[in-house]
């Protein structure tokens, strides 16, 4: 197809759309950002992620694709990073393959990247990501009926602004891009929430953002001729785009993009009907309680043990007290307050020695001090790693300086040392047994012995390199992580993701009981927490593999889905609140007018039901709210 016939086929896209002032919600968006498996997009001006590997091949303009770029300035691309900050407005060469939500010249280099801004992005096969993408491209294309989706990529623009403006205005533009396929059809999703500029001054545009040449929105195959570009492109309308559609839903755009032509959906049929949705409850299909991580209101003991032999230079230790100073801004220090944080120093070459006690902590700028006086230990002629004895010293002085606040350990090493790491692993075991969390940063990352120890010493999935990217992100958040955690009486919810080789936690402490007991009663018994909610396969294998055997020991065990007062099925939240049901679990059998309560069935295998019952004694299953950084609970409760 030629791109001027391919062109005016995208204009009778705009036909159709709806006007009005109507916007994707975030909360509708694809779950995005940390918590939810994602990377961030370090902070830039032009910039691009790292080569982007696919698990699964990616058909776009009929060629498969195994790899692409997240581009900073609101571009997907397939053959190489895209820095160029003005759109094109024109067909683009090979190497500009791309896929634009939005392409305009955004900045986010005066901006550390958040859970509130920022871009981030990950590859996805959770069920819950493939349904969205299932139900978004079933709305649009009705007749597919049948087709299935193995493997997404969602990225996210979130509150990002434009180059040269004021970062403190907040003029923002907040969309999401999400790539999704069966193996052989592609299809291309966008949400757009608010668009509030088009145009960064480089590219003409005005101190507001608009005018010169706005935002380009479209595909382009990146051979000169097939491209499909919808009509507002590098137009002063694009800034409307959160109030149009090609599906009738303003804010969405589904294409199908794996042959040479891009698919729209057709104009003229009947779509799915859609029931209009109540208030949403983001818990309604959370996978858990979301662990608090505001880090400034972290409650933590914190001990960094520091490598001074002669592998860290003096340069390098000032390096690291720059990173270490960085990640720790953000954090409350002091000796008094429930949300305030404690940290202490200890050096290690062949001798190791305290520097900085938990005690002596007053405010940051104490703290800052005392870290950058790390260049001055410097061993330059001493080439022990006294691994063992930096452990064994924190050990120490965490239960000598105990305090109620959650204990952690961060181990620095530049260079691997058999005498200094004799003994360490098994006292890292008897550091975790004792609730402490180790986490390990290796300093001299193309050490793969080295990166290889301290993975055998560090908490699961607490072991970094000090040049990867977004450790300064990265690190805060796992102690906002660690410092999510139940009583020894209860078992996390916590998920494994294979992707990153960690965990994430959850705000979710789970018990159970196996004797048969009223559900109405049971609800009781729970307290202070509540009957348990399954939202998500991902919790429900979780409470399946780790809960059941080991304390409810039966094939059936009650749950908190109820009957609420106003007639509808919704789950226990904590504090007396209660949430619909959301889009899992489906019931194995409907409910009778007579049913109130619900109970889990592993009838077959690994094969569960979700059941309707009437006030029939059964096991129970409870979860109450762990202590996070936002929530400082008694934990002589289960």
């Amino acid at each position: 197809m030629q791109g001027k016939n391919l062109f005016v086929a995208v204009i009778g896209i705009l036909s159709f759309i709806s006007q009005s002032n109507a916007i994707v919600s975030v909360e509708n968006f694809f779950p995005f950002g940390i918590t939810n498996g994602d990377s961030y997009l370090a902070s830039g001006d032009d910039t691009s992620s790292p080569q982007q590997m696919l698990s699964t091949p990616f058909n776009f303009f009929n060629y498969s694709h195994t790899s692409l770029w997240v581009n900073v300035n609101g571009a997907i691309s397939f053959v190489n990073p895209i820095s160029t900050y003005t759109p094109k407005c024109a067909p683009v060469p090979r190497n500009f393959s791309m896929i634009s939500p939005f392409w305009a010249d955004v900045d986010t280099q005066a901006e550390t990247p958040t859970p509130s801004n920022g871009i981030s992005f990950r590859e996805s096969t959770t069920s819950r990501d493939l349904l969205q993408a299932k139900n978004e491209v079933l709305y649009a294309f009705p007749d597919l009926h049948d087709i299935n989706f193995t493997w997404s990529y969602i990225i996210t623009w979130n509150n990002v602004t434009f180059y040269r403006d004021d970062p403190s205005r907040r003029i923002r533009n907040t969309f999401q891009a999400i790539l999704t396929t069966n193996g052989q059809h592609s299809f291309a999703i966008f949400y757009y929430n608010v668009i509030q500029w088009t145009t960064g001054t480089a590219s003409n545009g005005n101190a507001n953002g608009l005018g010169g040449t706005p935002a380009q929105v479209g595909f382009d195959a990146g051979d000169g001729v097939n491209r499909a570009m919808l009509s507002v492109s590098c137009t002063n309308n694009v800034v409307n785009i959160g109030s149009m559609s090609n599906v009738g839903k303003p804010g969405v755009f589904v294409f199908q993009i794996d042959s040479v032509e891009i698919i729209t959906p057709p104009p003229n049929i009947t779509r799915p009907t859609q029931t209009p949705k109540p208030p949403s409850d983001p818990r309604s299909n959370a996978v858990g309680t979301e662990c608090s991580s505001d880090v400034s209101k972290a409650w933590l003991d914190v001990v960094f043990v520091v490598d001074t032999s002669n592998a860290m230079s003096s340069r390098d230790l000032l390096e690291l007290s720059g990173e270490i100073a960085t990640f720790m801004k953000p954090f409350t220090f002091g000796q008094n307050g429930n949300h305030t944080t404690r940290a202490a120093i200890i050096t290690y070459a062949t001798n190791v020695n305290t520097k900085y006690n938990l005690t002596d902590v007053t405010t940051f700028s104490a703290f800052q001090s005392a870290i950058f006086k790390l260049h001055n230990y410097a061993n330059p002629d001493d080439n022990g790693g006294n691994v063992q004895g930096g452990l064994q010293a924190a050990l120490t002085l965490l239960e000598t300086q105990k305090s109620f606040r959650k204990r952690a350990i961060i181990l620095i090493a530049a260079a691997y040392d058999d005498v200094g790491f004799q003994g360490a692993y098994q006292t890292s075991k008897t550091i975790q047994d004792d609730g402490i969390s180790i986490l390990t940063i290796s300093f001299a990352a193309s050490d793969g012995i080295l990166t290889q120890q301290l993975q055998n010493i560090s908490s699961p999935g607490y072991a970094y390199t000090s040049d990867q990217d977004g450790l300064y992100i990265s690190l805060p958040f796992a102690l906002t992580q660690i410092n999510c955690f139940c009583p020894p009486s209860s078992i996390q919810f916590k998920l494994y993701n294979s992707l990153w080789g960690n965990y994430t936690t959850y705000a979710d402490c789970l018990y159970g009981f196996n004797g048969d007991t009223l559900p109405s009663i049971a609800t009781l018994s729970c307290d202070p927490g509540v009957l348990i909610s399954a939202t998500t396969a991902q919790k429900l294998d979780f409470i399946s593999d780790y809960l059941v055997p080991h304390d409810i020991k039966s094939k059936k065990y009650t749950i908190g889905l109820h009957r609420s007062d106003d007639g509808t099925w919704k789950w226990w939240g904590y504090n007396n609140t209660e949430y619909a049901l959301g889009s899992y679990p489906s019931w194995g059998q409907n409910p009778s007018p007579d049913d109130s309560y619900s109970y889990e069935w592993q009838y077959s295998g690994f094969n569960i039901k979700l059941m309707p019952s009437g006030d029939v004694p059964l096991p129970y299953a409870c979860q109450s709210r762990a202590c996070d950084a936002g929530y400082i609970c008694d934990l002589t409760q289960p």
